[in-house]
């Protein structure tokens, strides 16, 4: 049967990337199952299922992945980003992984899946690689094995407030017809 393709496009104008957490709001193991059943539901190359994700709680790693975070925030964005939880407090983290050999851009597909979900049920997340510099680092922090390549860090949790919708471009100022550059 159909899903309502309406309801779905709604979905997508609300999905935000959200920053900022409601930090008197805890999320529990049962919402973040969810979450994970969604994502493990994404498409993927061979239908192999490459993927794995690690969830973290501990404050003491949060901190650790903080300290990281912000370091490559003051190298390339000139200091942490305003109005963004700092990852010490955000409610969860959830490293998404897949074997260096073969796990690759499959593992995108469950990424969308887990934040759309989120953005589905009230929660906000977003997807991040800034730390990616530093990722033998993160992988250490994290005891991930040199075979697995971390791809994201999603931080998550419920957002401080009530966010609209998202602002998106036409899709005729970004799309283009057979080549490069011939209007849609």
């Amino acid at each position: 049967m159909p899903l309502d393709i309406n309801a779905l496009e709604d979905a997508f104008s609300r999905q935000r990337s959200i920053r900022q957490y409601d930090l008197s709001r805890p999320v529990d193991d049962a919402t973040i199952e969810r979450l994970l059943k969604a994502a493990t539901q994404a498409p993927n190359g061979g239908n192999r299922q490459l993927w794995s994700f690690l969830v973290i709680r501990d404050a003491g790693i949060k901190k650790q992945l903080e300290e990281v975070y912000e370091e490559e925030a003051t190298k390339y964005l000139g200091g942490r980003t305003v109005g963004t939880t700092r990852w010490g407090d955000v409610p969860v983290l959830v490293a998404v992984m897949a074997p260096r050999e073969g796990g690759g851009p499959s593992i995108y597909p469950a990424v969308q899946n887990l934040l759309l979900a989120a953005s589905v049920m009230g929660l906000g997340g977003v997807l991040t690689t800034l730390w990616k510099a530093q990722e033998p680092r993160v992988k250490s922090i994290l005891n991930v094995p040199a075979e697995v390549e971390i791809h994201a860090i999603l931080p998550l949790g419920w957002p401080d407030r009530k966010y609209g919708r998202n602002k998106r471009k036409p899709v005729a100022e970004v799309t283009y017809r057979d080549t490069y550059g011939k209007a849609w």
